[in-house]
């Protein structure tokens, strides 16, 4: 556990040294979305004082002096684990295309990019993603633990009790993940049906493609379903020619990607039955 949160806290520390700190002085960019970036970027030096502050406790432990005379590894994790919610403010702001997006039209921003990769010999999105996955870690790393713990062990307790914990933890982490997700496929679909749907309590629960005789005509054509958490909405996908077009570099635009509306139901409104198909394709 020191060993892979050394390791954290040195990835950190080069995000906070090479970017976080050199892009708050960047020259602002009416152009570009650099706010939006550097308030994204302005969440870690949090995340990185909490690692060093849990990483100087496990040292302490592991050294068997300061703190560790009065308390254990899973008295520290049950002091702390409350602090790994600091993660959270990353994953609302985090945006990996608007990184992309901001690094093809700044100059500036680009070359901050550039030079914090060949330093630190990985990408960008590599060293973000590592970040915001760290609070699943540790349920891991402290089960790993209290496999070798005897049961009779003085700590096995305070272990068992931390590993419930961060285990707690990590499971509000990942519901915290999804939905962001969940909000991102919603802004999206907006994008695409060019219609208003993001709200603040609507999450994008599933969006399927299937076939139906929806104009009752005896044939089959393609629809989608976008199933939200208040509405139901019905839509038909871009034709293929604006697909091919946009995958061979034609009519890039994000109108080829357009969805056709058709109807949007609240889903109180709604009733679903199970009913046989009555075309079946030959």
């Amino acid at each position: 556990i020191w060993f892979t949160e050394k390791e954290n806290v040195e990835s950190n520390e080069m995000i906070v040294n090479l970017l976080v700190k050199p892009l708050s002085k960047l020259p602002p960019s009416p152009e570009t979305n650099l706010s939006a970036i550097q308030a994204m970027f302005h969440t870690i030096p949090s995340i990185y004082f909490t690692s060093k502050e849990l990483l100087k406790r496990l040292e302490e432990d592991y050294f068997n002096q300061g703190y560790a005379a009065k308390s254990s590894l899973g008295d520290i994790f049950l002091e702390m684990g409350e602090y790994l919610k600091v993660y959270a403010p990353l994953l609302n702001k985090y945006d990996s295309k608007e990184i992309t997006k901001e690094r093809e039209v700044n100059p500036h921003f680009a070359k901050l990019v550039d030079d914090f990769e060949k330093k630190c010999h990985g990408t960008i999105e590599f060293y973000l993603a590592r970040l915001m996955q760290r609070p699943t870690k540790y349920p891991l790393l402290i089960s790993a633990v209290l496999k070798k713990t005897p049961e009779t062990h003085p700590e096995r307790e305070s272990l068992e009790r931390a590993y419930s914990f961060v285990k707690k933890i990590a499971g509000w982490w990942n519901e915290q993940r999804r939905k962001v997700d969940r909000q991102g496929r919603l802004l999206e679909k907006e994008g695409r049906l060019m219609i208003p749907l993001v709200l603040p309590s609507r999450l994008l629960l599933e969006d399927i493609e299937c076939k139906a005789d929806f104009k009752q005509r005896c044939v089959l054509e393609k629809i989608k379903f976008c199933v939200c958490s208040d509405i139901l909405i019905l839509s038909t996908p871009p034709p293929l020619s604006s697909l091919s077009g946009r995958e061979s570099g034609k009519g890039g635009e994000k109108g080829g990607e357009r969805e056709q509306f058709l109807l949007a139901l609240q889903l109180r409104d709604v009733c679903l039955f199970d009913i046989p198909d009555l075309i079946r394709p030959e």
